[in-house]
């Protein structure tokens, strides 16, 4: 997206949102346009090459150009993902936390948050048995 068109459609949904309101626009408008500029740099840390698009793709895809929402998706689902593949219990059996892990997978793919979300909740489940 070229830099003007993006300002321009910030600004224009800015506007649409908060009309006369013109400090919460140029409020807005300064924070879409500084998280933009943050996008086009954030790293995509130990999520690997493959992954990190499919990420930014979903993350476009559901938030638009709401770009503050989109870089604290990435940052999130980035934390979440090395949080999956680190995640470790001594307390329950290797083969039952890697059923965990691939259930949590197979029901919601690239959505690191929820699955490490849904991996503890399983495993708090199961040490409770």
């Amino acid at each position: 997206m070229p830099e003007l068109s993006m300002k321009a459609q910030v600004k224009a949904q800015a506007l649409e949102d908060y009309g006369d309101d013109h400090s919460l626009v140029k409020y807005v408008i300064d924070k879409q346009v500084k998280s933009y500029d943050e996008l086009q740099t954030l790293f995509q840390g130990s999520v690997p090459e493959d992954i990190w698009p499919v990420l930014k793709k979903s993350a476009h895809a559901d938030y638009g150009i709401d770009f503050s929402l989109i870089v604290y998706t990435l940052k999130k689902q980035r934390t979440a993902y090395q949080g999956v593949i680190d995640f470790t219990d001594p307390d329950v059996p290797d083969e039952i936390l890697a059923r965990i892990k691939k259930k949590a997978l197979e029901e919601y793919g690239n959505d690191y948050s929820l699955q490490l979300y849904v991996i503890k909740k399983q495993v708090k489940a199961f040490k409770e048995l």
